[in-house]
């Protein structure tokens, strides 16, 4: 059996479940309420253990992270760990005195969701009327303060997968000299489970992709620096290999987005229990925070135990890292792309209940 880190090396932390938004693709599925949620000192005592293992970043989220009612409190905790920190925001509670406190923080990234440059469009996937103009004076608050921790975080879905939304809000980042700008895609958890027709199709995708490739390609005349992230960590990912095998350019992998076809997997490529793991706002322990609200990948609470005692015996992370790719279930086991390390084992596990299955989005057939 091959033995795991013996810590991790990133740590997604979701300090409440309370939003004040109510997006349909949340894969926290965060609610308006604040039930169990660890207390500052819990909280402080945890990062005393990050800083005793030597963990090297924490991504702070939620919910909203600004519903927490402590959180200026938790952000002044930040200053005497050595660990990177970053966070996600939705940015409709950032003002000018909270732009002020991040840009004197130890938080070194503040990723902000922004789903369209079309407000009504940005608010029918935020699910609440008038926020698009909160967020959009946050980024203005963050340009001014601390512009090189700004980050855009943009999440595709059926209602935005389409090259002039993917162009307007290019050239709106280019505008605002916006550093950089990463299209989220979206996965088949939390609320998508339920709600499937926010999953873009394939054939949408196929077309935004490729036109990502081409900008970022050009991206050395552009702002911002264009990133893609799927839902899984292989060589290559399969949602980069099928849109551009389908315009019959596989060169462009390497060329555009660094990714080696040469390269073979033996073992599933999920990082989850080894390199990474996720807490939710309770202290519940996962592999990954898009398995969050699944009891059966809890492998213990910190209320309970030390962090390390959980990590060193949850029997789920060794069998996530020695995992064999012809060992799952379904197609990926006879998957003739050596690249590719079996894709999401939580949208697997969301789509087939089982963790071990495989993912539907994948246009690999036999």
């Amino acid at each position: 059996m091959r033995e795991r880190l013996s810590a991790p090396v990133v740590v997604d932390f979701n300090i409440t479940k309370k939003c004040n938004l109510k997006c349909g693709f949340c894969y926290a599925d965060a609610k308006n309420n604040c039930q169990q949620e660890l207390s500052v000192l819990e909280i402080q005592k945890l990062l005393d253990e990050f800083q005793e293992l030597n963990i090297h970043v924490i991504r702070i989220s939620g919910g909203e992270p600004f519903c927490h009612s402590e959180i200026k409190k938790i952000i002044g905790l930040l200053g005497k760990y050595h660990f990177v920190v970053c966070m996600n925001t939705n940015g409709t509670m950032i003002s000018e005195e909270v732009a002020n406190l991040l840009a004197e923080s130890k938080i070194s990234r503040v990723a902000v969701s922004v789903d369209s440059c079309n407000p009504a469009l940005h608010e029918k996937m935020r699910g609440v009327r008038g926020c698009f103009q909160h967020t959009y004076k946050a980024i203005d608050w963050l340009l001014e303060k601390c512009p090189e921790k700004l980050y855009i975080t943009c999440t595709l879905t059926a209602l935005n997968c389409d090259v002039e939304s993917v162009m307007n809000i290019i050239e709106w980042c280019s505008m605002k000299k916006i550093r950089h700008l990463s299209f989220q895609v979206t996965a088949d958890v939390g609320r998508c489970v339920d709600k499937k027709n926010l999953l873009m199709s394939q054939a949408q995708w196929n077309t935004v992709f490729g036109f990502l490739t081409k900008m970022r390609g050009e991206e050395k005349k552009l702002f911002p620096e264009i990133s893609v992230n799927p839902t899984n960590e292989s060589p290559v990912f399969y949602q980069y290999y099928y849109p551009l095998k389908n315009m019959g350019e596989l060169n462009l992998l390497e060329n555009i987005w660094g990714q080696k076809l040469e390269e073979k997997v033996e073992y599933i490529s999920c990082v989850g229990g080894n390199i990474s793991v996720a807490i939710d706002s309770n202290g519940d322990v996962y592999p990954c925070e898009l398995m969050f609200g699944r009891k059966e990948c809890v492998v213990g609470n910190i209320r309970e135990k030390k962090f390390k005692e959980l990590w060193d015996s949850a029997s789920l992370f060794d069998e996530i890292y020695n995992k064999k790719k012809k060992d799952l279930n379904g197609k990926c086991s006879a998957c003739e792309n050596k690249f590719c390390g079996g894709g999401c084992r939580a949208t697997a596990l969301n789509e087939t209940e089982d963790i071990w299955g495989s993912e539907n989005g994948c246009p690999y057939e036999k």
